[in-house]
């Protein structure tokens, strides 16, 4: 039985896949709305970390190399369609990892691989472990403005979170692949964490030549634009992602 990915629909024979990540302090929950905008042959999971929603009683996880091989194996083990991978925050780097696990076991399903307001590799592996702040947590973007200042909540959030962020500094012990395989990186025009000249990094990671897109508004750009990121996934599921003439080499 899986415990990291979480099928948001059920489709007897799928012709794709589509496999959403979620960010740091998120859940696969909060993708359970998108299911709604793919075909109905797409199957759609969604990752759950632990410590959280029906993995609320399971520890943090604390090594981000075992936890990309995790949903690796399960990824192999559950789906053997094409599959486009999105990715939020943290979600983006875990989404990039397992693509380069999957690469180094020589598993092509993996089609298309869109990176949402994540900053590169090179930016993640000199962060450093810090004690995340309630005002932090508050200007992060994750909870409403209503439920960031309920204590209750904050309470609740504010371990799953940290945990979440030294989960992402443990990724400086990860081996870094250039991807064989079509990127999109996606970014809010008004988000500080990830501007443009940031995000353009992340050319150096594929052979392709990146897609880059950006929407109004903050890291959280995409609770205003799930049908349109939705969409621009059915697109690719149509279409060749990546052009032989475009191959960087």
């Amino acid at each position: 039985m899986n415990k990291y990915l979480t099928p948001l629909n059920s489709v007897t024979s799928p012709s794709s896949t589509v496999v959403l990540f979620h960010h740091a302090g998120g859940h696969a929950n909060f993708f359970f709305s998108w299911r709604n905008n793919f075909p109905t042959d797409v199957a759609v999971y969604a990752v759950q970390l632990p410590g959280r929603m029906n993995r609320i009683e399971e520890p943090f996880d604390t090594s981000f190399v075992t936890t990309a091989q995790n949903i690796t194996n399960e990824i192999i083990s559950t789906i053997d369609t094409g599959v486009y991978f999105f990715g939020h925050s943290l979600g983006g780097i875990l989404a990039y990892a397992c693509s380069c696990e999957l690469q180094r076991r020589q598993w092509y399903n993996v089609q298309h691989l869109f990176i949402s307001a994540a900053k590169t590799p090179q930016e993640v592996k000199v962060m450093e472990t810090s004690v995340i702040s309630e005002d932090a947590v508050r200007a992060y973007g994750g909870l409403p403005a209503e439920l960031a200042n309920d204590r209750e909540v904050l309470n609740f959030f504010l371990p799953v979170i940290r945990a979440d962020f030294k989960l992402v500094v443990d990724f400086k012990a990860f081996d870094c692949e250039i991807l064989d395989i079509g990127v999109t990186a996606i970014y809010g025009l008004d988000d500080p964490s990830t501007r443009k000249q940031q995000i353009v990094g992340w050319d150096e990671y594929c052979r392709y030549p990146l897609n880059l897109i950006s929407f109004p508004g903050d890291h959280f750009y995409l609770k205003e634009y799930a049908e349109d990121l939705c969409q621009l996934i059915n697109n690719l599921s149509y279409a060749n992602s990546k052009s032989i003439s475009n191959y960087k080499g």
